[in-house]
């Protein structure tokens, strides 16, 4: 999937769900003390968007009501989620310093 899409960042969200078909195929070439860390975080990314689309939908439904205390966690979630995997990319590509 990653590899299909080069460089191109359009290409990879241009299809729902390609985006986290991509982020597991670069896990699979994280180093190994780093592999089951990306795993989980990229599980509990999908887990808490499905989350969000569900909310979604309900809102949207006839009957359906959501009220904003669970986009919030939602959203906390998703940012906090978020913050780790870039802690943890920042720290895998990191350059040493000369």
């Amino acid at each position: 999937m990653a590899d299909q899409a080069g460089d191109d960042p359009a290409t990879v969200f241009a299809v729902p769900g390609d985006p986290l078909l991509a982020a597991r195929d670069l896990v699979r070439l994280a180093a190994a003390d780093r592999h089951d860390e990306f795993s989980r975080l990229l599980d509990s990314a999908e887990l808490y968007l499905t989350q969000s689309q569900r909310a979604v939908r309900a809102l949207w439904s006839e009957h359906g009501r959501v009220d904003a205390v669970t986009f919030d966690e939602i959203t906390g979630l998703l940012l906090r989620c978020r913050d780790r995997l870039q802690e943890l990319f920042d720290d895998v590509v990191r350059v040493p310093s000369a």
